[in-house]
């Protein structure tokens, strides 16, 4: 480096403000970026909460917590169809356990984008249908 050339960045550090000289030192460091980008998605995922979820958080369905995990079919034959099969559980009266058994004759679909419970996001969007549409509550 001459010494112009090193005179115009001691000049450029000299008059940057403490936003800017913590920002150049913040870019050089690759993992703090790394951090800051996966604890903005975090927040984001917080943000649209509702949106990402599979199911209405109101709901309970305690008893599906103890199923083993279902495996994900891509094709039907040599047809692609992206399904799971459906699973039925019975109490198993010599253990006392639960035992569940897949029926692939019956295929659940997965869907992407596919309807779910209603949300607002933000009180501005809305995916709820309104129920009460033709009812009076006054009359």
């Amino acid at each position: 480096m001459t010494s112009t050339e090193y005179s115009e960045v001691e000049e450029r550090i000299s008059i940057a403000s403490q936003r800017q000289l913590i920002w150049w030192r913040f870019k050089r460091h690759k993992i703090a970026l790394i951090a800051t980008s996966i604890v903005i998605a975090f927040y984001l995922v917080v943000i649209f909460a509702d949106f990402l979820a599979t199911g209405n958080p109101s709901d309970s369905e305690a008893f599906r917590g103890l199923m083993p995990i279902q495996r994900l079919h891509f094709f039907d034959g040599l047809k692609p169809d992206m399904h799971v099969c459906a699973v039925s559980g019975e109490r198993d009266f010599k253990t006392f356990k639960r035992v569940y058994e897949t029926d692939c004759d019956n295929k659940i679909d997965v869907r992407f984008l596919a309807k779910g419970y209603g949300y607002r996001l933000f009180r501005i969007y809305s995916n709820r249908q309104a129920p009460y549409r033709n009812v009076r509550f006054f009359p």
